[in-house]
């Protein structure tokens, strides 16, 4: 009985990922323009993937930011509240100038640790919590891993890339990458790394790009692209207009802005189709044997997938077996059939009474090779060979069939028993 209860967690893993918690993914772009974006009517700025995004969207249409500047509307979009109550009204460290007319409030220069952020809420849910990029809510002290953020890929007290968006990058929160490395995508790889590394953990991960924010700095990749584009639309210059001590563009028609644009918007595709993928790779249980063990794995894979919501499978469909038998062997045909449905981290539970059947130990040989948590069944002698394949193993001291295979029945239905009350209670 206690190796049953060495079975429950690994079970109970997948009732988790089955029933497992939305994952939350938060991306800000940096001064962005709403008329720069392909759907809302740019003709020269090129945003594809923001655009099939926005059709597969709910959007906010007549919404405001909380803030016109950068620290203030991060500190809202942070702790959900207005700029004005946690007390940064203006960029860090602002220019609050002392002898105009009208004085602006006293700003803090960082985000306050009493402020309960979304990072701190999530990571109380027991998420993991990420961030990536452009922090701008404080110095030493006040970075991201100080406000809930596990980890912490390039946030730092400044507003704009120190280094420009190429390495180096100058930023202390981000190594340097190898030559030529642009800071958008390096980005993105960070973020992509994470969701390859995070299993089935639910996760909260915040992209915040320092793009498209000064320096205007063309991207190597795509400047040209740009500038043709120009040529064939006989445009030249850029029409601007002085607003105080600011410089306020006219047109739409920047190609450098436009490379920088580019780029972003690929990478919000390629982060897109990570999360994707993230989402199609969840884990399963296979459950294999021959004979009457067979017929005990497609009882459990039902109970498990009907009472327990975890998403099980068999290899007993007749076409299947005598196809696969035929053409690789009986011996070989489990082994096939783990290369073509098994994944990595899946939890193959393979049953032989005798614990000699040699298309089950080739097949958790495989299964073992490729990363599954293998879990065996046996009899007979103690010393059989399955029984040497399986990260658990149970086996029954009995030579008697009949008694062998009704205790691994009885061990596997009181699995799914224990695992339907714990998920219903």
């Amino acid at each position: 009985m206690s190796k049953l209860f060495r079975l429950l967690p690994l079970l109970m893993v997948f009732v988790s990922c089955a029933e497992k918690k939305e994952n939350f993914v938060f991306i800000l772009v940096d001064d962005l323009g709403w008329a720069d974006l392909g759907y809302m009517g740019s003709t020269f700025y090129e945003t594809p993937n923001i655009d099939l995004l926005s059709q597969e969207s709910i959007q906010f249409s007549n919404a405001y930011a909380s803030g016109s500047v950068c620290s203030a509307s991060r500190a809202a979009i942070m702790t959900g509240r207005h700029p004005a109550r946690v007390g940064i009204t203006d960029w860090i460290p602002g220019n609050d100038k002392q002898n105009e007319k009208l004085l602006g409030p006293q700003d803090l220069d960082q985000l306050p640790l009493t402020e309960k952020t979304l990072a701190n809420a999530f990571k109380a849910a027991n998420y993991a919590t990420f961030y990536a990029g452009k922090w701008h809510l404080g110095d030493q002290g006040y970075f991201p891993e100080d406000q809930g953020f596990e980890i912490n890929k390039g946030g730092h007290k400044a507003g704009s890339p120190s280094g420009g968006y190429y390495t180096p990058y100058k930023n202390p929160k981000l190594s340097d990458g190898p030559e030529g490395e642009y800071l958008t995508d390096r980005l993105t790889n960070e973020s992509i790394q994470f969701l390859s590394d995070i299993d089935q953990k639910p996760f909260f991960l915040f992209l915040s790009f320092y793009s498209v924010h000064t320096p205007i700095q063309p991207n190597k990749k795509y400047i040209d692209k740009f500038n043709k584009k120009l040529k064939q639309l006989g445009i030249e210059g850029t029409a601007v207009r002085e607003e105080g001590k600011g410089i306020t563009t006219l047109d739409h028609h920047n190609a450098a802005y436009a490379s920088m644009l580019f780029a972003l918007d690929k990478n919000i595709g390629r982060l897109v189709k990570s999360l994707k993928e993230v989402k199609k790779n969840k884990k399963k249980v296979i459950i294999v044997g021959n004979g009457g063990s067979a017929a005990m794995a497609s009882h459990v894979c039902v109970d498990l997938t009907k009472a327990c919501n975890i998403r099980s499978v068999n290899f007993n469909e007749a076409d299947l077996l005598t196809c696969f038998a035929n053409d690789y062997g009986y011996e070989n045909w489990v082994k096939k059939a783990v290369d073509f449905y098994a994944d990595k981290k899946d939890l193959f539970i393979c049953i032989s009474s005798s614990g000699m059947s040699k298309n089950i130990i080739i097949g958790a040989k495989q299964a073992k090779k490729l990363g599954c948590n293998v879990v065996t069944l046996s009899g007979f002698s103690k010393s059989n060979k399955l029984k040497k394949e399986g990260h658990i193993n149970f086996w029954v001291d009995s030579s008697n069939y009949n008694i062998v295979e009704m205790t691994h029945h009885v061990w596997l239905l009181s699995t799914v028993d224990l695992i339907s009350k714990a998920k219903f209670r």
